[in-house]
């Protein structure tokens, strides 16, 4: 039975900071971390219609309008002009009526509200469809690439010398291409190169043991909840800041810089300490840590054998229809 209490206690804690701070059932108009994702939404919507081979007129209309209402809010809630949420809706927009206009169909009716599509304050640069190259990598280059993911390995030992912050933003920067959900870009890394704060921060974590102590620079991956629009999604923190995590341990790799990732299965009484430890913010939902430094002259590594393939690859086949 305590068991199961101790269960059931996890849950309502993951449960109750969903419910507070997430966008499900909050207003858009009320805050702007809840409208910015519904924007998101609006707007890669009418840029995947966009992106298909053939040109289906007045497709997303639903989406269009959407779109239009929520910029409308954005403006009446003063917001910032340059906000990426509102540059991406009205890029998308502006290529929607482009695109039309290219055909000869008349969509006037759907953009009577042409006020909302000015945006001379900022660059108007359309990035809502872009081409992408088939051949931007070599042969040579992808395999440095594939070359690259199968010989990483978590470094646990970490060279002398000190980490440059400039190096860090380096590496954050080249994984922001990370995709997530309808391009809403929760994930979030937070980092130090402060022992006593690495320490405060490592002191809650269960993976660490025999090397902790010499973790030159840490890193906490997050998601903000505030992106989350449905109580389906709330799960989706673990897997867009999972993908980002993984393209964090690869970047930072590449830029000289081995890591170790550091799981955070943790109960709530953890989460709670290390909050009160390090300022993770209570919007955001902590995915892993990773450790990192500069890499040894010799660096050793776990062998961490591998199953083979047919432990992972299975063909999918069909049970029935499904519920229509």
């Amino acid at each position: 039975m305590k068991k199961y209490i101790v269960a059931l206690a996890d849950y309502l804690y993951d449960l109750r900071r969903f419910w507070r701070h997430s966008a499900f059932g909050k207003d858009p108009a009320r805050r702007a971390k809840h409208l910015q994702p519904r924007l998101m939404i609006a707007a890669h919507g009418i840029e995947k219609g966009l992106s298909f081979r053939e040109f289906e007129p007045r497709r997303g209309v639903a989406k269009l309008r959407n779109a239009l209402s929520l910029i409308r809010k954005h403006r009446a809630m003063g917001l910032p002009a340059d906000d990426p949420a509102l540059v991406m809706a009205l890029d998308a927009i502006h290529h929607y009526r482009q695109r039309h206009a290219e055909a000869g169909v008349d969509i006037d009716d759907l953009l009577s509200d042409a006020e909302h599509l000015h945006r001379n304050d900022v660059d108007c640069v359309e990035q809502s469809v872009r081409l992408v190259d088939p051949e931007a990598f070599t042969r040579a280059e992808r395999e440095i690439v594939l070359a690259g993911m199968r010989e990483r390995r978590s470094i646990r030992e970490f060279g002398e010398g000190p980490i440059d912050p400039a190096v860090v933003e380096a590496a954050v920067t080249d994984a922001l291409s990370t995709p997530s959900v309808c391009n809403r870009q929760g994930f979030r890394a937070h980092y130090s190169l402060d022992r006593a704060t690495i320490d405060a921060a490592l002191r809650q974590q269960n993976g660490n043991s025999g090397f902790g102590d010499r973790v030159p620079g840490l890193m906490i991956v997050t998601c903000s909840l505030s992106i989350f629009t449905a109580s389906s999604e709330r799960n989706q923190g673990f897997v867009d800041g999972g993908l980002f995590s993984m393209s964090l341990m690869l970047t930072l790799h590449h830029h000289g810089l081995g890591n170790c990732p550091l799981n955070w299965s943790a109960s709530f009484r953890q989460d709670q300490n290390l909050r009160a430890a390090v300022s993770i913010p209570e919007d955001e939902v902590i995915i892993m840590m990773i450790a990192f430094g500069p890499m040894p002259e010799k660096p050793l590594a776990a062998g961490s054998r591998r199953y083979d393939l047919a432990h992972f690859l299975t063909r999918l086949e069909r049970r029935g229809t499904g519920k229509q």
